[in-house]
């Protein structure tokens, strides 16, 4: 997985905003209605549970390396 360029970060946060909203302001059923729309579409694509809690946390290294370089 490719570093994300700004333009790229600033389109995946702005994405995530709007399916956060979408998910409701109850932190319990948010968790519960993303986890379960993840799982969904991981299982129609066929990619395993490890793989998914890879990419993630690939993305998360990535994200928290672009806040560094924010600084």
């Amino acid at each position: 997985m490719q570093p994300m360029n700004d333009k790229t970060m600033a389109s995946a946060r702005a994405k995530l905003d709007i399916i956060t909203s979408m998910a409701g302001p109850d932190p319990e059923m948010a968790l519960a209605v993303l986890s379960y729309a993840l799982m969904h579409v991981a299982h129609d694509n066929r990619v395993m549970f490890a793989s998914v809690i890879q990419n993630l946390a690939i993305l998360e290294i990535m994200a928290q390396q672009g806040d560094h370089h924010a600084e």
